[in-house]
């Protein structure tokens, strides 16, 4: 039998480029209604005081919930600004249904009786928005922009047709994702385990213990002692005290300027940075020298890692620089054992903060051996490259996974592929 392949055409739209012939060329304002008169910002100081009953949504998505609800239906939201439009790390597309709370910085869309929300949600997902969003420091896909934005559609059958394949395939690589991403939390929970044992009960085998007295170390060796981060260490928090923080004029050029996420995102050392500063950024902030460890202490708490060249930092991440007789690659695994510790103890707000001060406090495991110290470097080095090794074949797999899906619904939203 031969397959008789159906007649494509140029749609004249640079994103989708070949659809079918009998598909709809139109601007986004002829499919949906944008109805951002309804959104009104809540500041996170009132919605602490709401009771938790409706979602509230934002551009990524919910972010909170609160008392009260601002639209009452079915709609498709989409973030009108923030570095996800760009970055696409999250959804950019939700549907939403019942009764919930759009903030200012998403757009509701009611899609038109004579198209499928579904498929127009998938349509969306996959467009590409980089003609259309203005703005560097924060991206933003206004309201007109996106009225604009070209799309093709099908008949209503065959947006059901295609929303139901994409539903049903879709459906089948979520589930291994889950299954993916499960595997790689139980393997960042041995590794865990794995640097808090020896940190806290060394690698020398069984040995004479005793009470540290504090709760999250336990017995610790005899011979070991338990000091305050202050006493084993010289504290630098980073500095940046220009306002607004956002001032293009202090950003882009030759000094590394470490932003949280660098930290997070290091392995063990930090070896790229995301952002940088000029003259006038470098005389309002404060420089750090290689081979400083660093932490971060807002948002994404108690992440370390080891600073491999001459950086300047924000105030959100504080320098360590050990004493003579502590390495600084042991007392990376010490502080990377007290991350849960760090994350408790934080000041919980808009955003997870911890106190310089209860950093400084907080006390720590040490041996003073500086052999021993190398031994448990050597053991958790090997260790850590072994399950590091079996998480990032599983992180693989997870970027290939996603990478297969945009795919999928790109061609089948734009009639490529027929289903």
């Amino acid at each position: 039998m031969v397959l008789k392949m159906r007649k494509m055409k140029d749609s004249g739209i640079e994103w989708i480029g070949m659809i079918p012939e009998g598909w709809e060329v139109c601007r986004l304002k002829n499919i949906v209604a944008c109805h951002d008169e309804l959104r009104k910002p809540i500041s996170a100081d009132k919605r602490e005081n709401h009771l938790k009953l409706y979602d509230y949504y934002g551009a990524s998505g919910v972010i909170d919930t609160i008392d009260d609800y601002n639209v009452d239906g079915t709609v498709l939201l989409i973030g009108e600004d923030g570095a996800n439009l760009k970055l696409r790390n999250l959804p950019l597309i939700y549907r939403a249904s019942g009764k919930f709370w759009v903030n200012n910085h998403a757009h509701i869309l009611i899609v038109n009786k004579k198209y499928s929300y579904d498929y127009v949600a998938y349509l969306l997902e996959a467009g590409d928005y980089s003609n259309y969003i203005t703005g560097s420091a924060q991206p933003k896909l206004s309201q007109f922009n996106l009225m604009r934005f070209p799309v093709a559609i099908p008949n209503y059958t065959e947006q059901e047709n295609i929303s139901f394949f994409i539903h049903r395939e879709c459906s089948k690589i979520d589930s291994i994702l889950s299954e993916t991403r499960s595997s790689i939390e139980e393997y960042k929970k041995l590794k865990q385990a794995v640097i808090t044992q020896a940190v806290t009960k060394g690698v020398c085998g069984e040995r004479e213990m005793k009470d540290s007295g504090v709760d999250w170390i336990g017995e610790i060796p005899k011979e070991w002692t338990c000091e305050k981060i202050k006493y084993a260490t010289s504290i630098s928090r980073g500095l940046f005290n220009h306002r607004p923080r956002n001032d293009e004029r202090y950003y882009n050029g030759k000094y590394p300027f470490i932003q949280t996420g660098d930290v997070a995102n290091a392995t063990k050392y930090i070896v790229s940075y995301s952002q940088t500063l000029n003259e006038l950024g470098k005389a309002v902030s404060k420089e750090f020298p290689k081979g400083t460890l660093t932490m971060t202490i807002a948002a994404n708490v108690g992440d370390v890692a080891i600073l491999n060249f001459d950086a300047y930092f924000p105030d959100s991440v504080v320098g360590f620089i050990p004493n003579k007789n502590i390495r600084t690659l042991y007392l990376f695994y010490v502080f990377s054992a007290m991350k849960d510790e760090f994350t408790r103890t934080a000041i919980k707000s808009t955003q997870l903060n911890l106190n310089i001060d209860r950093v400084k406090e907080t006390f720590i495991p040490v041996t003073l051996n500086v052999n021993e110290q190398c031994e448990i470097e050597n053991y958790l080095e090997s260790k850590c490259a072994e399950i590091d090794g079996l998480i990032a074949k599983k992180e693989q797999l997870v970027k290939e996974l996603e990478s297969y899906k945009k795919s999928l619904i790109y061609e089948v939203v734009t009639g490529k592929r027929e289903v």
